[in-house]
């Protein structure tokens, strides 16, 4: 359904200068990150490569990531630590 969503609405052409970045979590696996206890990412990676972009792109603008945690029904560790 996202897949849908993101190819419907065509991207924008960026701005000369923005203030802020916000990236929207979902892009680490914290179930398997706890367990090996380095940083491991999903299917939703471009995420974060789409913000280093970005951030590369206006160094100048604050990056804001809204990470969570990957488990509904049990602890988890979140994505910000």
């Amino acid at each position: 359904m996202t897949g849908f969503l993101e190819n419907r609405f065509p991207r924008p052409d960026l701005p000369a200068e923005v203030a802020g970045i916000v990236v929207l979590g979902g892009a680490f696996d914290t179930r398997v990150a706890r367990t090996r206890g380095v940083p491991e990412v999903n299917e939703a990676a471009d995420r974060v490569t789409a913000s280093l972009a970005l951030a590369r792109r206006y160094p100048d603008a604050r990056v804001l990531y809204s990470g969570g945690v990957a488990a509904v029904f049990e602890e988890d560790i979140p994505e910000t630590e």
